[in-house]
């Protein structure tokens, strides 16, 4: 279910570049790798006041672990993309 929504939302941004015509700079791309930091990060400071005995509440931190799940899934596919974009081009002829 959630390989098919990351489908229709990676297709629907897609759509909308072509049609604005909008490109990625260095700076957005940047802008993402950073915060794909800080989900893991936030998580992880949860799960570790759970272990302590802190006041965590569960929904939140489960929340919070999916969203970083969610990202790194994010990250690989966008990795895994360019990979097989690379891998076309240095097939090419010249």
């Amino acid at each position: 279910m959630i390989e098919g929504i990351q489908a229709v939302i990676t297709q629907v941004q897609t759509e909308v570049a072509e049609a604005t015509g909008a490109r990625p700079d260095v700076q957005q791309v940047t802008d993402f790798v950073s915060r794909l930091t800080e989900a893991p990060e936030s998580a992880i400071s949860k799960v570790e006041d759970l272990i302590v005995g802190e006041d965590v509440e569960l929904h939140s931190l489960m929340i919070e672990l999916e969203v970083a799940k969610l990202q790194m899934q994010l990250a690989v596919e966008i990795r895994d993309k360019l990979v097989e974009a690379y891998q076309e081009l240095s097939r090419m002829q010249v």
